[in-house]
């Protein structure tokens, strides 16, 4: 009976596995991709930083069309709809988002609460992995963080955001210095853009101007790092080892490549009434 037991747990965590590890698109078409600088949002300073915004409200429009209406203004048209929650959200009341450092994971992470119960809403979770600061409430202590962790939290009434790091590499010192930052938001993964599978591919709505395209959907590939160390603007050294590499996502012209910095993930609470 103790081996039945044992064999039917066993069972049940590679269904589990294999369910995370099979390609998900349901939402890649769903899910919108509002572009930060597109002229008729008129966001502020052309929208160069509000790609937090941007990502987030993306996220939060597909789920107030799916069973959370509070979370989206009252305008007419769609278009105006996400306009107006992007601005929202990026307002000082919420994220607080800077036209010179754009939005920290503490700031996107508290501004995504703060409006949620403003909306009357609860979340099952808002946590983050990776090794950038958040206040300790939404802490994971994962700061490298895992892609089947990323996949299970596109599941159900949820949402991903992907903190993405220019950097710049110094071979000599196996140095990545970071020289910038970027959101998007995760709308599938496990296949890539020819229609293969392939576990390491992320899709995702970006919303740079650099990479908007019909349809939106990015496919980017993750290449773990085995050896190396982060370095910070402010000169905080952090080692690189099991972070990932993004390849093929557009990278940021003072860059050489983007790095997978940290993930936030949002599982909703479904209202009683």
């Amino acid at each position: 009976m103790r081996f039945i037991a044992w064999l039917t747990i066993l069972m049940s965590f590679l269904l589990v596995e294999s369910a995370i590890c099979a390609p998900y698109t349901d939402r890649i078409d769903s899910i919108p991709d509002i572009a930060q600088t597109d002229p008729s949002a008129q966001f502020p300073d052309g929208g160069s930083a509000f790609c937090g915004p941007c990502a987030v409200s993306n996220s939060l429009f597909w789920l107030g069309g799916n069973g959370y209406g509070n979370l989206l203004p009252r305008a007419k048209e769609p278009f105006d709809i996400h306009v107006e929650l992007t601005k929202l959200i990026a307002s000082p009341q919420y994220m607080d988002t800077s036209s010179e450092w754009g939005t920290s994971p503490a700031s996107l992470i508290e501004g995504v609460a703060k409006y949620l119960h403003d909306c009357g809403y609860d979340y099952k979770e808002l946590s983050y992995q990776g090794w950038r600061n958040v206040p300790r409430r939404f802490q994971s202590g994962i700061k490298t963080p895992q892609p089947e962790w990323i996949k299970a939290g596109l599941e159900g009434d949820s949402a991903v955001w992907l903190n993405v790091g220019w950097y710049r590499f110094s071979p000599e010192k196996r140095e990545y210095l970071r020289v910038g930052g970027h959101w998007v938001t995760l709308a599938g993964y496990g296949l890539d853009k020819n229609g293969q599978e392939d576990p390491n591919v992320f899709i995702v709505h970006d919303p740079g101007t650099r990479s908007v395209q019909i349809p939106p959907n990015e496919f980017i590939r993750l290449e773990k790092i085995r050896v190396g160390t982060i370095v910070s603007r402010s000169g905080l050294r952090q080692d690189a080892k099991g972070l990932f590499k993004l390849h093929s996502i557009i990278v940021d012209s003072q860059a050489q490549l983007g790095i997978l910095d940290g993930v936030i993930h949002l599982e909703m609470k479904r209202p009683n009434t």
